[in-house]
């Protein structure tokens, strides 16, 4: 019935019908994937935050430790410095 009616109208109404259709069903497609991995993205980003977070030996730490004067978080008596004169 539907397709009979649109056999009726001229050829740009038919792609314009057609990629219409493409586009929503492409959409709908994207939406239900995009929805149902979002929970997987967030956890593998609070991973990954979390993980960097308990890195202390990142550059921009180590930058800032620099210009403010504190001293690096390490452990002082496995670092062995003679100094000689």
């Amino acid at each position: 019935h539907h397709v009979d009616r649109l056999r009726g109208k001229s050829d740009a109404h038919r792609k314009v019908f057609a990629f219409s259709f493409a586009f929503t069903v492409t959409f709908i497609v994207f939406m239900l994937w995009y929805f149902l991995s979002l929970p997987k993205i967030l956890e593998t980003y609070q991973v990954t935050k979390s993980e960097n977070e308990r890195l202390n030996d990142n550059p921009l730490s180590e930058l800032k430790d620099a210009f403010t004067g504190q001293a690096p978080v390490a452990d002082s008596e496995a670092i062995n410095i003679q100094i000689t004169q």
